[in-house]
């Protein structure tokens, strides 16, 4: 036993065995013997004098945690500082706890209590509120100072100027002819031996305006005409007419009128082109009966002028090659598709392929809305500019493909190839088929906001099979390969992939609709490093801006089973991804198989396309500017915003020529239409459909203006491209 002495000469005795390897007590109980005699049990109080190495403010800290922390367990040293280390911090947590719980239950008050509470509340409670008071007043900074960037657009057109839109006295007579087209059922057939028939009735009704040969005209008048005795006048005043203009030829006499014979587009050799003329022959009554219904053609200076060039691409495509006046400079392209996806009749209000005009108000039929009213929209365009005797500037490409809906393939492929044996291998812009004008349908704005697609999100299609032990229905087995595969498929749509806002292309949207909402949504658009998670989920309420936000998985196919007694020998699904610019293919199976977790599910790819790159969109992006100036000449309350299109365009096949492709439809939809897209009764508005044919004849006229680098100071201060 060691003794110590205090200051009073008493001797000091200390528990043995608890003393350093310099002999020197780490802590002690202190005992004034002549007081308490042998009593084994007194009241503890500190040494006067202390020979240990640690700082008098450390040896207080550990008397304290040991004296509030477990009592009758004391700290043993070893020769090792790790098992030192360890039971001190072990103390400390102990005592923490304890002074926590002291704190809490005690109704003293003492100096070291209040301080040490005084430090927890600043450290649990105190750190975090004033981290979140920092982020909040930057957050706020950041909504009242925001830019607003889609103000910035090129101020070069002049009113006058900007008054010149389409006239919309001719509004039913558009809608008629758009009506027309709707009634030619052209879906297209993921298939190259299966002929359309309606694609060339559709080529057909588009250059109703082109003058007919006589041969051609008596074909026409045979099928269409309902009186035989009619029919054999009118070919027999044809045919002599015709037999006597050969005479009156043959003796170098002046002809009588003949209908001018408009020369066909020679076709081009090339190896990745294929002309090929139509003829009367290929149309069946049906038809006819829905293409020649009046003498009026449907786009008569379109087809016959000298400098717009009309070609067909692989049978069912078409190319119009509208040369400019203007020679060196690049030229653009304006795409959409001839093609539609099928229908289900029964669940139709009216005929899908009637082009039912509704109160003078809608145009009903399959591809109203995707994307015939884009392909009549921009020949209307052109028709009125013609209408007016005006010519381009600037040369340009329409470009129609035929299988949009199934691959693009046969269709926009084969134009670019064309296009590239020709020599054009780079345009200024691509503008394609994309978001239409909506409101309410992202929070915040009540006013028409126009998405304009900068990119494109990627696709993978995925088979998932399982294969399963046939046999009779009488016996079957716990798990049927239905069941297994059943449970997969629910497995994915539960656990839906992660949300990717804030880490794509899609945040620039919210930054430019910041300015244009009220104050609380401008704090969560303007900083969606702090609230993406919250917006995510806000933005999940509804499919079409769930599709926004994170890589979207439809269960688009399921089969199994071969009669009802039969236990089914497999089953097989299909999920098609819309996958996300922020996301790979790779990742979306990498999840898709760790949410099945099940090695009897098969998962095999059976189409991959990544997300499209990012297209320059900034306020020195000319061409975006471009578009968004068209917009708002048509639709001066438009907010523009650039975003990510959450479907699949031709435009994949035009990533070589430019990078500054875009996505946009020129019209406005409601919320209750939007599942009217490859849904049922689809619809276009009439007013609307005018508004479409108005922003492409701003489009083009802007190009003219734009063909030039615009100076700097046309350009509102804005935000640099994102």
């Amino acid at each position: 036993m060691t003794e110590w002495v205090g200051n009073s000469g008493v001797p000091l005795v200390t528990s043995p065995g608890y003393a350093t390897s310099e002999g020197v007590p780490l802590m002690w109980s202190v005992v004034d013997r002549t007081q308490f005699g042998n009593q084994t049990s007194c009241p503890r109080r500190p040494a006067t004098k202390l020979r240990s190495k640690s700082s008098p403010q450390k040896q207080r800290n550990n008397i304290l945690f040991a004296r509030i922390g477990v009592r009758g367990i004391n700290f043993k040293l070893t020769c090792s500082g790790f098992m030192v280390t360890v039971k001190l911090r072990l103390e400390a947590r102990l005592g923490v706890l304890r002074c926590i719980v002291m704190g809490l239950s005690s109704k003293r008050k003492g100096r070291w209590r209040y301080r040490f509470w005084q430090k927890m509340f600043l450290t649990l409670i105190g750190l975090p509120l004033l981290v979140g008071l920092v982020l909040g007043f930057v957050a706020i900074f950041r909504a009242v100072f925001v830019t607003q960037l889609d103000g910035s657009m090129l101020h070069i057109i002049d009113d006058q100027e900007t008054q010149d839109i389409v006239d919309e006295s001719q509004s039913m007579e558009r809608a008629e002819r758009l009506a027309g087209a709707l009634k030619i059922a052209t879906i297209s057939y993921d298939t190259d031996h299966q002929e359309n028939e309606n694609l060339l009735a559709f080529i057909k009704y588009l250059e109703k305006g082109r003058k007919m040969s006589t041969y051609e005209h008596i074909q026409a008048i045979e099928i269409v005409s309902s009186s035989l005795q009619r029919l054999n006048e009118i070919v027999e005043f044809l045919l002599i007419r015709e037999e006597a203009n050969k005479i009156i030829v043959a003796n170098n006499m002046q002809p009588l009128s003949l209908p001018r014979q408009k020369k066909p587009p020679m076709p081009y050799t090339g190896p990745a082109t294929a002309f090929t003329s139509t003829s009367v022959e290929d149309y069946s009554r049906h038809e006819y009966l829905a293409i020649i219904d009046t003498d009026v053609g449907s786009f008569p200076l379109i087809h016959n002028r000298s400098f717009i060039k009309r070609e067909v691409i692989n049978k069912y495509s078409l190319l119009f090659t509208v040369q400019g006046l203007t020679r060196g400079k690049l030229p653009y392209l304006l795409a959409s598709h001839l093609d539609v996806v099928p229908v289900d009749a029964k669940a139709w209000e009216f005929p899908p392929f009637s082009g039912r005009i509704v109160n003078r108000t809608y145009v009903y039929g399959r591809g109203a809305i995707d994307d015939k009213a884009g392909v009549m929209g921009i020949m209307e365009a052109v028709e009125y500019m013609l209408q007016k005797k005006q010519r381009p500037q600037r040369t340009f490409f329409m470009a129609f493909g035929h299988d949009e809906e199934v691959s693009g393939k046969r269709g926009a492929q084969e134009l670019a190839k064309t296009l590239i044996a020709r020599g054009v291998d780079h345009l200024d812009f691509v503008l394609d088929e994309g978001f239409p004008l909506h409101r309410n349908l992202i929070p915040g704005t009540d006013r028409h906001v126009a998405m304009v697609g900068i990119s494109e999100k990627g696709t993978a299609t995925l088979e998932l099979s399982v294969i399963g032990t046939p046999g009779h229905s009488s016996f079957p087995p716990a798990e049927s390969a239905i069941g297994i595969l059943a449970a997969a498929v629910a497995k994915l749509e539960e656990n839906q992939q992660p949300s990717l806002l804030g880490k794509g292309p899609e945040s620039a949207m919210f930054r430019y609709l910041a300015p244009h909402v009220s104050f609380g949504y401008r704090i969560l658009y303007n900083n969606l490093w702090l609230f993406s998670g919250l917006m995510a989920r806000e933005m999940e309420h509804r499919p079409i801006t769930n599709a926004i936000v994170r890589t979207t998985s439809a269960i688009t196919m399921f089969n199994g089973g071969i009669k009802s007694n039969v236990i089914p020998p497999s089953a097989k699904a299909v999920i098609n991804h819309r996958v996300h610019p922020a996301q790979s293919v790779a990742e979306v199976i990498a999840h898709d198989r760790k949410v099945i977790d099940d090695p009897r599910v098969d998962i095999r790819v059976k189409i991959s396309r990544e997300a499209h790159p990012v297209s320059p969109f900034g306020p020195t992006s000319i061409p975006f500017q471009m578009v968004a100036a068209s917009i708002r000449q048509i639709y001066p309350d438009a907010i523009v915003v650039p975003a990510v299109f959450i479907a699949n365009t031709d435009t994949r096949w035009y990533l070589s020529f430019t990078s500054n492709l875009y996505r946009f439809l020129p019209t406005v939809i409601l919320p209750s239409d939007v599942n009217r897209y490859h849904g049922n009764n689809e619809r276009i508005s009439i007013h609307h459909y005018y508004k479409a044919v108005s922003f492409y004849y701003r489009l083009i006229k802007n190009a003219d203006v734009l063909i030039d680098q615009v100076p700097a100071s046309t350009v509102n201060n804005g935000e640099e491209e994102l």
